[in-house]
């Protein structure tokens, strides 16, 4: 029984040793191989926009009562057209 415990130990820490060395390979190849990653943290950089302007005419815009007002007067137009 201590000969299989002893075995799964063995087997575990290959496993892991192999697992660390072909992950290191990978990051090699992949770093000499595709060399703009390294230089590439910019991409996905946020880049900040123009602060928000006001429209040209920002003053004449009309204010929400001055609508109720306009619609208001539509209204009799329409009742006065029927």
């Amino acid at each position: 029984m201590f000969h299989l415990y002893l075995k799964i130990i063995k087997d575990y820490w290959k496993s892991t040793t192999w697992f660390t060395i072909g992950m290191a390979l990978i990051g090699i190849y992949v770093i000499s191989v595709y060399p703009s990653i390294e230089n590439s943290a910019d991409e996905f950089m946020v880049k900040k926009k123009d602060p928000l302007i006001l429209p040209p005419d920002y003053e004449n815009l009309p204010n929400p009562d001055e609508r109720d007002i306009s619609l208001e007067e539509e209204s009799i137009f329409q009742d006065t057209l029927e």
